[in-house]
């Protein structure tokens, strides 16, 4: 039903509305089949609105309707756990996921560490980055950044530090968000020396700094 997807992009409170009605009215019909694609764009709607118990309990009953969850459907239920600050859920879907023989890419492991990260996470991080390696799903930009911000998290800066190496190595191109988690690691680890290094680096790469960098580098000097 390409309507649920129309809606659904629309960020307008009105619009939000409209949806959650269609939805409903969607569920009453006997005689109106759903489609993965119905279930999926509903769930992405949910995620962005952090309801992500609704998310993970929609997921859950599709196979009851005889709807099959396909990648695009798990991957919107970890990004509504990881919008709801919920890591053990996350990781939950996504061992259902992979019981259910979906294969997961690199959008489901980059949201599950993310997820990791915003629950102070880190080693849990680590371990779903091990696992998106030997699955042989290639970290991008975004997976690292996210493991950087999960060791900022809890001031973890060496380990920070090692991931931005492995990421240069891997020949990965470094962008704002890479250094500005790092210099948060730095400043939550109390290197503020190491933290002003990072932006001398990063004018060099000729990576602009932004309000975030200099405000996480003034409280590195704090």
């Amino acid at each position: 039903m390409p309507v649920i997807k129309g809606i659904g992009m629309a960020g307008g409170r009105d619009d939000v509305l409209k949806l959650d009605w269609l939805w409903e009215w969607l569920n009453k019909q006997t005689g109106v089949k759903q489609e993965v694609f119905d279930d999926s764009a509903y769930i992405s709607h949910l995620a962005r609105r952090k309801r992500w118990s609704d998310a993970v309990e929609l997921c859950a009953g599709m196979p009851k309707v005889g709807v099959t969850p396909n990648v695009f459907t798990y991957n919107s239920v970890i990004t509504a756990c990881e919008k709801g600050a919920q890591w053990e859920a996350a990781e939950q879907v996504f061992e259902e996921m992979q019981t259910a023989g979906v294969q997961p890419d690199d959008i489901t492991y980059n949201a599950l560490i993310s997820a990791c990260e915003k629950g102070a996470q880190w080693e849990a991080a680590e371990q779903v980055f091990e696992e998106m390696q030997t699955a042989g799903v290639k970290p991008t930009v975004i997976t690292y950044n996210a493991l950087i911000s999960a060791h900022g998290k809890d001031a973890q800066w060496e380990q920070a530090r090692t991931t931005v190496e492995e990421m240069q190595a891997a020949g990965v191109q470094r962008d704002n968000i890479t250094y500005n988690a790092l210099i948060s690691a730095y400043r939550k680890g109390a290197q503020w020396e190491a933290a002003e290094q990072v932006l001398e680096r990063m004018q060099t790469a000729g990576v602009k700094p932004t309000v975030i960098t200099y405000s996480s580098l003034i409280s590195a000097y704090e």
